[in-house]
């Protein structure tokens, strides 16, 4: 017996959904819009994002594109 693969009704995912899956905020989806790390889809005043998207922002993010040196914050007088 031949196993069926489901398949989406369309390739287009609510940006906000994506973000929430992400347990991102509005605000960092919109800063990677802004610095073009993720392209999106208005439709009506709705974002959208594709699965195609998704797939090329996760790969240049797996392959460290996107890294950073983490900032340790430094000790103040007042805090010692």
């Amino acid at each position: 017996m031949p196993i069926q693969e489901t398949q989406c009704a369309s390739n287009l995912v609510a940006f906000d959904s994506y973000l929430n899956a992400l347990s991102k905020t509005r605000v960092t989806g919109f800063r990677w819009r802004e610095k073009g790390l993720i392209s999106t889809v208005n439709i009506h005043g709705r974002l959208y994002v594709t699965r195609d998207a998704i797939a090329a922002f996760e790969k240049r993010a797996v392959a460290g594109e996107f890294a950073q040196n983490a900032k340790t914050p430094h000790r103040t007088k007042e805090a010692a």
